[in-house]
């Protein structure tokens, strides 16, 4: 049997998870808001899937627009500068780029080289000597592309 201390301590304890409780408006309230931030989030997970990544814009280009800038620029560089460029559908360690469907081209400036990967649809562009391996990466990263700007110095 229960003493009046412990009913009135159990009737509190019931009183205040009644009372935390939310209504049932409150509840589809919050459903409603969980799922437009679902919908937000799947919009953007949509948005940087691999498919659309290409598609993101900051006001003005959109990354694929800037990658296939980028490849004309390099094209135009590499066909000027033919005798220190090379391309390869194979790494050095003979393997294809990035399984096959790529391709590395790259440029032996004074200060080492330089590379990029393209799709093989942009193959033709490029206007200098195919090598069946492509040579060993000499560790360099985006933030040596300066190195590009000592070729002015084999005209």
């Amino acid at each position: 049997m229960m003493s009046q201390d412990e009913r009135y301590y159990s009737h509190l304890q019931l009183q205040t998870l009644m009372n935390a409780q939310p209504s049932l408006e409150a509840i589809e309230d919050q459903i409603k808001r969980n799922e437009r931030v679902k919908e937000r989030y799947n919009d953007v997970m949509n948005l940087l899937s691999e498919d659309n990544v290409g598609e993101v814009s900051d006001g003005y280009h959109t990354f694929n627009s800037l990658y296939e800038q980028r490849c004309y620029l390099f094209a135009a560089l590499v066909n000027t500068f033919k005798d220190q460029s090379w391309k390869s559908h194979r790494h050095a360690d003979g393997q294809e780029c990035f399984g096959g469907g790529w391709f590395i081209v790259g440029i032996d400036t004074p200060e080492g080289s330089y590379t990029y990967h393209y799709k093989d649809g942009f193959w033709d562009l490029f206007h200098c000597q195919e090598l069946p391996i492509g040579k060993k990466w000499d560790g360099h990263t985006e933030k040596d592309v300066t190195r590009l700007l000592s070729l002015e110095t084999l005209k």
